[in-house]
């Protein structure tokens, strides 16, 4: 009789063994791979595992730069003279005379850039002095910090002479030239712009040659300028 059974339901009973043994096998390799899967970085047990990290060692010349850097004082330096932003500018330990003008916005065309030593040291509290073409001052080197803090009394304008007189049309700056009757902003940038272009006057008169300036305008200039 269990022959009979077997020999009527053998085929089912082979393909259910079958499914049974792939359904097992398909959960044990879940379960396993479930066990080796690596945990997601947030999870608490994997940041309780991670090794702390260690920052690296400064060495002592970063750190006597980072000291350098914090308790580094603050330096001022003065400008004048015949530069675009005369001023009080902060500054640098080491700068040059070169970076003072470059904040000041830089030489006017009139400037004596001869006369300035752009590779002295700027050193706090100077008061630096830039001088026009032609422009006599009391010091022989009027751009060295060493000799450029000089009283205001003592270095007279671009344009003017020591005494008070007549303005230098070849030296004088927008402002001097302002000063003289009869020249407003128009015609104080025409005569920079003369200059800049054709040289220095040779004569009063040559004043004649810029643009707005005629006969008239000239008779009320002819006392208060000058050409050397």
């Amino acid at each position: 009789m269990l022959y009979e059974l077997w020999e009527k339901y053998k085929r089912f009973l082979v393909a259910g063994a079958i499914l049974l043994f792939l359904s097992l096998s398909y959960l044990l390799y879940q379960f396993d791979s479930f066990e080796q899967a690596p945990m997601p970085l947030g999870t608490p047990a994997y940041a309780a595992d991670a090794s702390p990290q260690v920052e690296p060692q400064k060495t002592e010349s970063q750190k006597s730069a980072e000291q350098t850097t914090e308790q580094a004082p603050v330096l001022y330096a003065e400008i004048k003279g015949q530069v675009r932003n005369p001023g009080m500018y902060e500054i640098l330990a080491n700068e040059r005379v070169a970076h003072l003008i470059a904040k000041a916005g830089g030489l006017l065309p009139e400037a004596d850039g001869q006369r300035v030593n752009l590779a002295q040291r700027v050193e706090d509290g100077l008061s630096l002095y830039v001088p026009a073409k032609g422009e006599k001052l009391a010091s022989a080197t009027p751009c060295n910090p060493s000799q450029a803090s000089l009283p205001d009394s003592t270095v007279p304008p671009a344009g003017h002479s020591a005494a008070g007189g007549a303005v230098n049309i070849n030296t004088a700056t927008m402002a001097e030239l302002q000063s003289l009757p009869g020249i407003g902003a128009t015609r104080a940038e025409a005569i920079l712009a003369y200059r800049q272009k054709n040289g220095p006057f040779s004569k009063p008169e040559d004043l004649k040659k810029v643009t707005g300036i005629g006969d008239k305008t000239f008779l009320q200039l002819k006392e208060k300028i000058r050409v050397k």
